[in-house]
């Protein structure tokens, strides 16, 4: 200390009052406390401040504080925060005088809010205190001593903040230098503060009648602990412990236990005023928060405070060690501190000041007894601590010497007494509904074991080291009942594992004690006691009485109250837990013992060498202290051996235990002797087990053989091994052979496994082991494979010989044949006989199953056997499996065979067995691919898979060459491109003159030559190639063209391939699907076939594309000869093959070449390539067809200039033509087809520039394809063709050259019908563009188009009629080109206003006519299936549509009538040959025309007739009859059976899904008429809806309401109509719902179904009632439809109803009424007002929430003029109205609004009043003379007032 610092100190009263002493305790730091001031006034405590001298801004925030809500408080003190932070005291005008009063009031308030029940309140009171202390700076120190104790109290609040306001200002003011001056200045202060805090009771420290007594007892609790805290603050901050005994200004005390010397700055005075008069008494407080508050302090003062602890000494020993009666565990930390603190300062004399043994030891014991109380984890940790500082005294008490042999006798009641209160805590702590599962870790009960163990120990090490008595209880009576009760009794209250490991622990440690005897512990592992091996065989009664007998001697022999409590509970162990624990047991012996060994290593020898001499002077008796588990392992081990003849279950496993966990060297010191001892007793009970009468048990012989295999593998010698395995096989074979038990079969497989586990199985080899297995009988397959395998890593290791082997294969392989052959021979189903498992000798049945060959084959096929036989068994196995893949009736062997599918079609090594199994794959497809048999069975992808796992398998080319060889040199697969199918509409860029090729070539019996080949071959041809393209695919076709370029003949190869991937992605058409394919889910041959062709084809075509193109690079590949090849043929060659086939191929390379996926660079690079790579030849002019096909292919990459050059010439040469018949039409069909070609590929540029160039002017002038003068010449040439057509159809032609006619039209009509097409395009675009002049044609002109196009599309032209086309396909081709053309020119005809430029004058006419063809051909084609694939149809039922949804209304009306039934017979039709998506289509289109017919309100569905009463029939009523107009239609309406009916069993069917919307289609139209039609003619519809009582209605939604789906609502809502006298509105089908999905599904027909029945519901709604009415005794089916119709339907109708209310306009001039109406839809409301001569009448319709099953409800407002019975009457009729004809509720308000109008027409008004109401009545008084009407009240008026009874008028007497 310096010099300044010990003068400041004069002695702990003394208070400073200069301030330059005060400045020199605190720094200089600016803005923090810098020193204390001078001050000559003393601090007062006033109780109330003083806020006369504070500034008013601050006196209302300091007053703000006293308010009660701690809401106010806190923001009061937030702004007082804000305030002190502004403080400035540096400013000149801040006045320095005012912090003075301000400080005044806040220690005052500070005192009062340190100790605030809201702990915000509390925190921000610290807060203003630093802010306020940091800005005021030395003027603070005036009042330190005032607020240092407060301070201190906020400091050590005990509240859940992470951050203490508090402290941080407090080291924020003071620096740390000077914190410990600041305790000095304040301490007597502070303590004097504390002091009075703790006088505080709940009664004084708040008013009890404003505040409840909770709050006043917190609030009292936090006072009284953050006031003992701020004392232990204090202590530790004012008192330091040193080791030096300077007194200067201090006070010093030595302890007695050390020489630490304790200084203190403080008054120890006020301490011991504390401690005497109020401290000891906290420790008796009913709060457990004070009193541990209390001990943490009392701790404190054990260590800060000794002079005063010596000082009363008593009072402390009585006080600390009496702490044992607490019981709130949340205080034992600090108890404990605080005892085991005092004991360790002053040690014995901590227990010489107080009665031990009726003061502490009854509390402890109490306190152990009680588990602690539940402070287990705290508490027993302390017990050991505890028992160290006890004194011997205390413990041993007096000792005594008896006489006999001069032993000192001791008594040993503490350690009874402290032992045994630990084991009744157990009884507290382990708790078997909390902790139930025994292994559980943190069971309170491990931590009372751990300190019993520890303390048992300790005990025996200091006092049982002196006193042979206390190890004689510690040891033999209280270790030995924890072994002995563990492995008898049944319960235990500790985890297992630990357990064991903390007992065998203390074991070792007792056992390196010199004076520890564990002998009894050692022999009871050599009792039989321990397992009870005497009771386990006796029966059950003797078993329990032993049983019963040795847990009494247990419980009377134990000194345990956990037993003595639990005597009726007690269980004996049962044999499942005693297993357990001795296992546990055995591994926990076996891992201490590792790692002793482990240990042991590391030492020196010197060290070893040291620990054996002393372990040889231990008692004879017993085993080596060191070695002690291994002792108690090797007795158990013995003890084992010993009882295996008397008990051989728990012997064995025992055995089988101990050897599994420790080497055998550990036990046995003549280990090849002791081995083959046990050994030889082993087999010898094995045997004798086995050949026992009484029978035995599998798990006593499964052990009896793993205790073999583990001695086994114990000995050193392998010739030892080989004899003694020799020796026990030869037993389980004999034994075998003997009872063929499986249970013996069972144990010499677990007898080889095990063995194999450490044995190398070299040395289990037996030459005579094969021939004692019998192979057929199944049971035997385990110990097949564990002689074959080792089953401890699966590696394929067999102990019996090759040739053994080779015979178990060669058995499996003949088994397999003949199952193979007859399979095949007699296609049979084999039942498995799997035989049965217990029965015994062996089994002679050849019968073999196929589940067991499966079975053997996989453990032959998984090893790594190689030989020739189990190659062919590869192969044999393979033929099986591709058999059962193809036929039905063994389709039960699938599942059975999949465990060898990874070992079949794969490699044998050898490359010809693989070409063989590759070859059977390929014969499969070609030899069953024509069979009817095998056609829909033949599984492709299986057969493909199989392909392509054996190649891959293969891991060389080798075999890929050569599936590629056998492709190529098929002779189907070579002549497949003759046969190649392109559908000209998807590949359009030729003029398809092929199709004529051989047209009229005949044969020499005079037939057409017809090249098709048969449907066999085309389907074998499919097959071949989708099998063969899915393994090419598999591979990659980069590798096929790799591997075929290194092929001689190569270029045929590519070729041949590109080929039959047109064929594959053509239009071949397939056979059409049956209705049972449709419906079921199995995938058929010819499903594949669509699904490969649909899915991959085309993207397969363009691969093999991109890979020609990277393979031979972009500059190669148009000089390969194969390419040159393919475009010689263009055209077609001299043996007429398929030319159009190779256009075909040329343009997929062009379409490659101008994709978007190229650059625009390396597309230049190869148009260029291309294009100097073909000879197109003939310069500017076209010789031949051949030509012409390879230009038109070229087109897309030609350049302008060649284009423009073929242009010009065409027209040039056309333009020469005269009207004389020409001698050479082939050349103008090629000028035509060139020109048609060169002006379309134009077009479609032009549309795919305006398509990227959206902002240009879409008129573009068609003079860029055409100049205006060319038009005009081609327009001519229209006329010069039509002058040859007449002249060639002229008599004197036709005689003179009757063929001319077909040549002409051979050479010239394709040419002619793309030209007239590319002709009327022209017209149309220019007619289009309202700035050109419009082009008409000449009536010559159209003469001509219409006289060709009405033979085009009547089907009539001449080379149709004149059938000699090469093939039935080259015809359908042709006829669906012209078709299709013809069908394109009448569209644009049509279209917009063309047809009246095309057809100038009879455009009508040809409407009609021609409207009645396209319909004709339409039926015609959905009719037959005569027309091709349906690919074909698709594009031509699609232009067909368009058609008709172009023409006019009136139009499809006028063609519907002449084909009604046609039409509706499509409806429900269902066309197999058609695609589904076009049976969707049809009915669709069949459906618009019908709608014009139906829409229209002139057709008359039903006609009634009134039948004549036959005499003898006594009803004079008439008999009405009605008859529907069409027989078809009416039975599609009612025909449930196909329907509905048949699709509650199959909802996927497509033909019932199909029929089944035709069927709501045609309720839809007979709907649509309804709602059409005048609302008095409907009754003729009802009535035939309800004809011959009948009720159609209701069938039908009993029908359909069962499929709708009641939590979906309609998806088409019906719109209301517009208004004016249009009421009603008009219905639709909801094609929006079909459109979508490519089938007929059955969520599709549930959809329909509810739109339809919203649709019954709007129109029809009094039949849907009667239905809702029928179905009411069925009250689930009733409360579904009112639910449905209220929930869906309901809201829609009414909001309908309402729109078309309000949307009416009364327009009728005859009255001169008004009539208004308005519907209201939140209100349900209608309002309907009748107004006439300014009288009103009206009246209200309430619509129900389910309406219309619930009609309305009328109510009138107004009556006026109107008779009751006249409202009557048309109340009466309105109800009619909407019950029975289904009327709106619009038609009851026009109905009443008529009724009106009829009742007061012709009513004039009354002569009199001139007018017509008076009183709500109209004139009725009539003159009978003049015929004038009054009022009755007007003219008893005119009486009375003229006095008189004459009319007004006539004057006429009225009396």
């Amino acid at each position: 200390m310096g010099k300044d610092r010990d003068k400041g100190f004069r002695g702990a009263k003394y208070n400073p009052s200069s301030s330059g002493e005060a400045n020199s305790l605190m720094g200089s730091q600016s803005g923090g406390f810098i020193g204390f001031s001078a001050f000559s006034s003393n601090l007062t405590n006033a109780t109330d401040p003083d806020y006369y001298q504070v500034e008013p801004e601050y006196k209302v925030l300091l007053k703000k504080l006293q308010k009660k809500d701690s809401i106010s408080r806190i923001k009061g003190l937030e702004e007082l925060n804000s305030k002190f932070q502004k403080i400035n005291i540096e400013d000149p005008q801040f006045n320095i005088s005012s912090i003075s009063p301000l400080m005044n009031a806040w220690e005052f308030m500070y005192k009062r809010l340190v100790n605030d029940d809201d702990r915000n309140v509390r925190d921000l009171a610290s807060q203003c205190l630093g802010s306020i202390g940091s800005r005021i700076g030395k003027h603070l120190g005036p009042h330190v001593k005032s607020l240092l104790g407060p301070w201190i109290v906020a400091i050590c609040d005990q509240n859940d903040q992470s951050i203490n306001n508090a402290l941080i200002s407090f080291q924020n003011i003071f620096p740390e230098k000077k914190r410990k001056d600041v305790f000095k200045f304040g301490h007597d202060e502070a303590l004097t503060y504390l002091c009075e805090n703790l006088q505080e009771t709940p009664q004084t420290i708040g008013d009890s009648k404003s505040i409840s007594q909770e709050i006043l007892q917190e609030r009292y609790e936090r006072c009284i602990s953050n006031s003992l805290l701020a004392i232990e603050y204090l202590i530790n901050n004012t008192i330091i412990e040193t080791s030096s005994s300077a007194t200067t200004g201090t006070t010093t005390t030595t302890t007695t236990t050390g020489t630490t010397t304790t200084t203190t700055t403080g008054n120890l005075e006020i301490y011991e005023k504390i401690f005497e008069s109020q401290f000891f008494s906290f420790f008796q407080s009913k709060s457990s928060n004070i009193r541990k508050t209390a001990y943490r302090v009392l701790t404190t003062v054990i260590k800060k405070i000794p002079g005063y602890v010596e000082k009363n000494f008593k009072d402390f020993s009585s006080k600390v060690l009496g702490l044992f009666s607490e019981k709130d565990s949340s205080t034992h930390l600090y108890m404990w501190d605080a005892i085991i603190s005092f004991l360790k300062s002053y040690g014995d004399k901590a227990w010489s000041n107080v009665d031990v043994r009726k003061h502490v030891l009854p509390r402890l014991w109490a306190f152990l007894r009680s588990g602690c109380y539940g402070s287990f984890e705290l508490s027993y940790p302390s017990i050991l601590p505890l028992l160290t500082f006890i004194p011997n005294s205390i413990v041993i008490g007096n000792t005594t010497t008896t006489a006999k042999n001069g032993d000192t006798e001791i008594n040993i009641g503490f350690f009874k007494e402290l032992f045994t209160n630990l084991e009744k805590g157990l009884e507290v702590v382990d708790n078997p509904r909390q902790y139930g599962n025994p292994n559980s870790a943190d069971r309170p009960s491990n931590l009372l074991l751990s300190c019993y163990l520890e303390c048992l120990v300790y005990s025996s090490k200091k006092w049982g080291q002196e006193y042979q008595q206390v190890n004689d209880y510690l040891i033999d009576t209280l270790l030995f009942s924890f072994y002995n009760n563990h492995f008898n009794l049944e319960r235990s209250c500790f985890s297992e594992k630990l357990f064991i490991e903390k007992l065998l622990g203390s074991t070792i440690k007792l056992s390196n004690l010199s004076n520890s005897n564990l002998l009894k512990i050692q022999n009871l592992f050599n009792s039989n006691n321990i397992i009870n091996f005497n009771n386990n065989n006796n029966n059950n009664k003797e078993e329990n009485e032993n049983n019963n007998e040795s847990i009494q001697q247990i419980t009377e022999n134990s000194n345990s109250p956990l037993i003595k409590k639990q005597e009726k509970i007690i269980q004996p162990i049962s044999k499942e837990t005693l297993i357990s624990r001795l296992n546990t047991f055995i591994i926990v012996c076996s891992n201490i013992s590792n790692n002793n060994n482990n240990n042991n290593n590391n030492n020196n020898n010197n060290n070893n060498n040291n620990n054996n001499n002393n372990n040889n002077n231990n008692n004879n008796n017993s085993i080596d202290n060191n070695n002690i588990i291994q002792g108690i392992i090797k007795r158990l081990f013995n003890l084992s051996c010993d009882n295996l003849n008397s008990n051989q279950e728990l012997s064995t496993i025992i055995l089988d235990l101990i050897l599994e966990n420790y080497k055998i060297d550990q036990i046995f010191s003549n280990l090849l002797d002791e081995i083959t001892k046990i050994l030889d007793q082993v087999i010898s009970l094995l045997q004798s087990t086995i050949n026992s009468t009484t029978g035995f048990t599998k798990e006593i012989l499964i052990g009896l053989v793993s205790v073999l295999t583990k001695l086994l593998r114990a000995i050193p010698d392998e010739n030892e091994i080989k004899l003694i395995w020799s020796r026990i096989l030869q037993m389980f074979l004999d034994l075998i052979n003997k009872k063929n038990s499986i249970s013996i079969s069972n144990s010499l497989v677990h007898l080889i496994n095990s063995a194999s586990d450490g044995i190398n199985r070299n040395l289990l080899l037996s030459p005579t082991l094969f021939k004692s297995i019998k192979i057929q009988d199944k049971k035997q397959f385990q110990l097949i494979k564990s002689v074959l395998f080792n089953n401890n890593n699966n590696e394929f290791s067999p102990i019996i010989s090759n040739e053994s082997i080779e015979l178990l294969i060669r058995w499996v392989y003949d088994k397999l044949v003949d199952i193979v052959n007859t399979m095949v021979q007699l296609n049979l189903v084999f039942n498995d006989d799997d035989g049965n498992e217990d029965s015994g000798g062996g089994s002679s049945n050849d019968n073999v199953s196929i589940d067991y060959l499966v079975e053997l084959s996989q453990l032959l096929f998984s090893s790594t056997f190689k030989s020739k036989s189990l190659e062919l068994l590869l192969i044999e196995w393979c033929k099986f499996n591709i058999e059962i893949n193809h036929r039905p009736s063994l389709s039960n062997f699938k599942s059975k065979c999949n465990i060898i599918d990874n070992y079949l079609f794969s490699t044998t090594s050898n490359i010809d067995n693989d070409k063989f199994i590759l070859s059977l794959l390929i014969d499969f497809i070609d030899r069953n691919s024509g069979t009817l048999i095998t056609d829909e069975n033949l599984n492709l992808n299986y057969l493909s898979s199989c392909a392509i796992k054996l190649i891959k398998s293969g891991g060389s080319d080798e075999l890929y060459s050569y599936f590629i060889n056998e492709f190529t040199s098929n002779q189907l697969v070579i002549s497949s491109k003759d046969q190649i199918k392109i559908s000209w509409f998807r590949y359009n860029r030729i003029t398809p003159f092929y199709l004529l090729d051989n047209y009229g070539v005949l044969s020499k019996d005079n037939s057409v030559v017809d090249n098709n080949i048969t449907f066999s071959t085309h389907d074998k041809l499919l097959k071949i190639l989708i099998f063969n393209f899915k393994v090419i695919e598999s591979f990659g076709l980069e590798k096929f063209i790799q591997l075929c370029d290194k092929e001689e003949n190569n270029d045929n190869n590519i070729q041949l391939l590109l080929l039959n991937l047109l064929f594959i992605n053509g239009d071949n058409q397939l056979p059409p699907t049956s209705t049972s394919s449709i419906a079921t889910t199995t995938t058929s041959t010819s499903e594949q076939i669509l699904e490969f062709i649909e899915n991959s084809s085309t993207n397969l075509l363009n691969q093999f594309i991109v890979s020609l193109f990277k393979y031979y690079g972009e500059d190669q590949i148009f000089n390969c000869n194969w390419f040159n090849c393919l475009v010689s043929n263009i055209g077609g060659d001299n043996n007429n093959n398929n030319g159009g086939v190779f256009s075909i191929a040329l343009g997929l390379f062009i379409d490659y070449i101008t994709s978007d996926s190229l650059l625009p660079a390396s597309t230049m690079k190869l148009k260029s390539a291309l294009l100097n790579s073909i000879n197109i030849g003939g310069g500017d002019s076209i010789d031949s067809i051949k030509q012409l096909n390879l230009i038109q292919t070229l087109l897309p990459i030609l350049k302008n200039e060649s284009i423009e050059s073929f242009k010009d010439w065409s027209i040039n040469q056309l333009g020469q033509l005269s009207s004389s018949i020409p001698t050479n039409f082939k050349s103008i069909s090629i000028q035509l087809s060139i020109l048609s070609s060169i002006v379309s590929q134009k077009q479609q540029q032009q549309q795919q520039q305006q398509q990227h160039h959206h902002q240009q002017q879409q008129n573009q002038d068609d003079n860029e394809i055409l100049k205006e003068k060319e038009w005009l010449s081609l327009l001519n040439l229209i006329q010069t063709i039509q002058q040859w057509n007449s002249k060639i159809k002229s008599p004197i032609i036709k005689q003179q050259e009757p063929e001319l006619e077909l040549l002409f039209m051979k050479e010239i009509e394709l040419s002619l019908l793309n030209f007239i097409l590319i002709i009327i395009q022209y017209i149309s675009n220019v007619n289009s563009n309202k700035s050109k002049q419009p082009i008409y044609l000449s009536n010559n002109q159209s003469q001509f188009v219409q006289s060709f196009l009405s033979i085009w599309l009547s089907n009539n032209f001449t080379l149709l009629s004149s059938n000699k086309f090469k093939s039935n396909y080259y015809c359908q081709q042709y006829r669906n080109l012209i078709e299709y053309q013809s069908l394109k020119i009448y569209n644009i005809i049509i279209s917009n206003d063309n047809i009246k430029f095309l057809i100038p004058g009879i455009a009508d006419q040809f409407q009609i006519d021609h409207s009645i063809l396209v319909l004709n051909n339409w039926l015609n084609r959905v009719g037959n299936n005569i027309f091709g694939n349906s690919s074909d149809s698709s594009y031509i039922l699609e232009l067909y549509s368009n058609s008709f949804i172009k023409m006019s209304n009136d139009i499809k009306y006028k063609i519907s009538l002449t084909k009604l039934d046609n039409l509706i017979e499509l409806l429900s039709t269902f066309n197999y040959s058609t695609s589904i998506y076009n049976n969707k289509g049809i009915k669709k289109t069949s459906y618009n025309l019908l709608e014009c017919y139906f829409g229209n309100e002139n057709s008359q569905l039903v006609k009634s007739f009134t039948l004549e009463n036959e005499e003898n029939d006594d009803d004079d009523e008439e008999k009405v009859s009605f008859i529907l107009f069409s027989n078809i239609f009416e039975k599609i309406l009612l025909d449930f059976d196909s329907t509905f009916k048949p699709m509650r069993k199959s909802k996927d069917n497509q033909l019932i899904n199909s029929i089944s919307m035709g069927q709501l289609m045609c309720w839809n139209l007979l709907l649509l008429n309804y709602s059409k039609i005048d609302i008095n003619r409907r009754s003729i519809i009802n009535g035939w809806l309800n004809n011959n009582n009948i009720q159609k209605v209701t069938l039908f939604l009993n029908q359909i309401f069962q499929f709708i789906n009641k939590d979906e609502s309609p998806l088409t809502i019906i719109g209301g109509g517009g208004g004016g006298d249009d009421n009603s509105y008009s219905i639709e089908f909801p094609f929006s719902i079909i459109d979508n999905e490519q089938l007929i599904t059955y969520r599709m027909i549930q959809k329909l179904c509810s739109n339809c029945l919203y649709s019954l519901v709007n129109y029809l709604p009094s039949m849907v009632r009667r239905w809702a009415d029928d179905n009411s005794t069925n009250s689930k089916m009733n409360q579904q439809i009112q639910s449905y119709i209220t929930r869906f339907i309901s809201p829609i109708i009414i909001q309908n109803e309402i729109q078309r209310v309000n949307s009416y306009r009364c327009t009728d001039t005859d009255s001169d009424a008004k009539f208004q109406i308005k519907g209201s839809t939140s209100s349900k409301e209608v309002t309907a007002s009748y107004e006439k001569d300014e009288m009103t009448i009206s009246l209200v319709l309430f619509i129900s929430d389910n309406y219309p099953l619930r009609v309305l409800t009328v109510e009138f407002s107004k009556r006026v003029g109107v008779s009751e019975s006249q409202w009557r009457q048309w109340l009466l009729s309105m109800t009619s109205l909407l019950l029975t004809q289904d009327g709106t509720v619009l038609d009851a308000c026009l109905l009443w609004k008529n009724s009106l109008d009829k009742h007061f027409q012709g009513v004039e008004v009354c002569p009199i009043c001139y007018s017509m109401f008076h009183n709500g009545t109209i004139p009725k008084f009539q003159c009978k003379t003049c015929k004038n009407k009054f009022h009755a009240g007007c003219i008893y008026k005119w009486f009375q007032t003229s006095h008189k009874s004459n009319c007004p008028l006539c004057q006429t007497d009225l009396s």
